[in-house]
């Protein structure tokens, strides 16, 4: 059990945290519990991608570049790069 006043030896002395620990304060501290891991809230990234074969094919698809200047850009710039696959 941890007494009161002591300090953890891997928190160096010079931190707030250590300063606050051996006040005893453990209301300023609520990282340091046991469960803290478990209360922050995770966010998890590259789930915004549905795939829908009929969106895609209209927003990225041949005709929808053939369609627009700036697709058509696109189309040409591929080609002349020699891709195998100009869109979707």
């Amino acid at each position: 059990m941890i007494q009161p006043n002591a300090v953890p030896s891997c928190i160096p002395a010079s931190s707030g945290v250590a300063s606050a620990l051996a006040q005893g304060s453990t209301a300023t501290l609520p990282f340091l519990t046991p469960f803290s891991g478990a209360s922050q809230r995770r966010y998890v990234r590259g789930i915004d991608y549905q795939p829908s074969v009929r969106k895609r094919k209209r927003s990225l698809g041949f005709l929808a570049r053939s369609r627009s200047r700036t697709g058509r850009k696109i189309l040409k710039r591929r080609t002349l790069k020699g891709r195998w696959f100009l869109t979707h």
